[in-house]
């Protein structure tokens, strides 16, 4: 959307989503120009006349105080980046600290509560015999296993957990959550944790648009209110957002070093929960580039250890905090290889050999939609193939869009009554046979997309909370 199509506030959260793309740009340029045109935007808007998307209040809140608070903000995360190109570290930490204190000041944070039983969910890759203990954090005595990452400072052990968002029995999506945020390993264990007391983490797990469509669905006076509070928070800390936010174009070639650019602001907010009692941990957005991931409706948790020593391997709040399942193993391998997968499949594999037979004996143009039908069934075992075999992460988004291509396909076939009716809607003159609505296009909804739906079943993990009910929780 260009600035000239913004007109209100609406428009400026749609526009600004997180999180970043650097495309190859220093972070400090990358951000700078990010700031400059969010705070010219936000400014083109709040000095016109007033919106009507928000009560006017709100408006002159963001002219009259707000857009400073922001300003300075923006300003205060470009000079701790002009301190880490200068590798002034003392003094960076300094200014981090004075950042997230004048933030919590102006009321920019919201906290997000989870209380006693709440379940959440976390993964390792590789099958392996693990231990409850095993699925906790990284203990003392391997501390320096702890590597570098988003929220995740080496040589600092922390706790990762994953949770679903929505409704109770939709749970298992929690360990989808996990396993995304793992790089969707082929083989993995996970272990649910039941949450014991109340925990208070920094909430920067909602998008813009997450507000958004809460405030424009409120019902009542009380609701709208809080919606708006919330607007206002996620406001004032978007560019702390951002800067946490930035995506690792090529995640499958990132190496594990100490000084990640992208990195640099969620390991200081991971340094500064160390030393404040105030937040638990953080609740953060996921960053992947990758938008099918994005959309899903799942958070994720960093719980910092601040407590650890030879006497203590283990953070001692934290083994309070939760009691674990037995860890579990799945290895999706079998579920790509099962006799109920191996028989779509084959039904699919039949079409495809019949399809092609049937193009090869008939005089048919390059552009016809048969030769089309034909290509999506080449592409779909090419990426079966690849995931049947554990790679999976490279192939995860390229499925999720081609199966909704070839879902369109599918309705459109299932709308008409005859082939020709179909094909006369591609433009094309040639219909192979009077029968090849029923032997052509019917059998492309009975093979084709029953393989799509399996490989989509596999995804969702379901069976891996299926059982939560009869898991026996016990502490580390």
């Amino acid at each position: 959307m260009s600035s000239k199509g913004i007109i209100n506030l609406h428009d400026i959260i749609k526009k600004y989503r997180l999180p970043i793309s650097r495309r190859n740009q220093p972070i400090n340029n990358c951000l700078g120009k990010f700031f400059k045109d969010f705070y010219l935007d936000l400014k083109r808007i709040a000095t016109n006349d007033y919106p009507d998307d928000f009560p006017s209040e709100f408006y002159y809140n963001l002219v009259n105080k707000n857009m400073s608070i922001i300003s300075k903000e923006c300003t205060m995360i470009l000079d701790i980046l002009k301190l880490d190109s200068q590798n002034d570290q003392a003094t960076k930490l300094e200014k981090f600290d004075n950042l997230m204190r004048f933030l919590v000041n102006q009321h920019a944070f919201r906290v997000n509560t989870f209380y006693e039983g709440s379940l959440m969910a976390r993964i390792r890759p590789n099958i392996e015999s693990f231990e409850r203990k095993n699925m906790f954090h990284i203990p003392y005595t391997l501390r320096e296993n702890a590597s570098a990452g988003r929220f995740s400072i080496p040589n600092s052990p922390c706790l990762y957990l994953s949770f679903y968002r929505g409704f109770k029995p939709h749970n298992y999506e929690m360990v989808k959550a996990a396993w995304i945020e793992c790089g969707m390993p082929s083989k993995f264990t996970y272990c649910i944790y039941e949450l014991q007391k109340e925990l208070n983490v920094l909430h920067l797990g909602n998008s813009g648009s997450y507000y958004l469509s809460r405030y424009d669905r409120a019902k009542d006076a009380n609701e709208k209110a809080d919606r708006l509070e919330a607007i206002v928070q996620y406001l004032l800390s978007f560019p702390l957002r951002a800067a946490c936010h930035i995506s690792v174009e090529d995640k499958s070639t990132e190496t594990e070093v100490s000084c990640q650019e992208e990195y640099i602001f969620p390991q200081l907010l991971m340094q500064w929960l160390q030393n404040n009692s105030r937040f638990d941990g953080v609740g953060y957005q996921g960053a992947s580039s990758n938008p099918s991931q994005r959309d899903l409706y799942i958070g994720n948790l960093a719980l910092p250890v601040r407590n650890i020593s030879a006497k203590n391997e283990y953070d001692p709040y934290l083994k309070k905090c939760f009691k674990l399942s037995d860890p579990k193993e799945k290895d999706l391998s079998e579920d790509f290889n099962s006799d109920e997968m191996v028989q779509k499949i084959e039904a699919f594999e039949g079409y495809s050999k019949k399809l092609k037979q049937v193009l090869s004996t008939q005089n048919v143009s390059s552009n016809h939609p048969y030769t089309d039908l034909y290509s999506y069934c080449i592409h779909l075992r090419q990426i079966y193939s690849q995931m049947a075999t554990g790679n999976i992460y490279a192939f995860y988004e390229e499925f999720i869009s081609f199966y909704r291509t070839l879902q369109t396909i599918d309705t459109n076939i299932l709308n008409c009554k005859t082939a020709e009716e179909w094909i006369d809607q591609h433009d094309s003159s040639k219909l192979l046979t009077e029968t090849d609505f029923e032997h052509i296009l019917i059998p492309f909804h009975n093979t084709v997309i029953p393989v799509c739906e399996e490989i989509n079943r596999i995804f969702y993990l379901q069976d891996c909370g299926s059982c939560l009910k009869e898991m026996n929780f016990q502490n580390i």
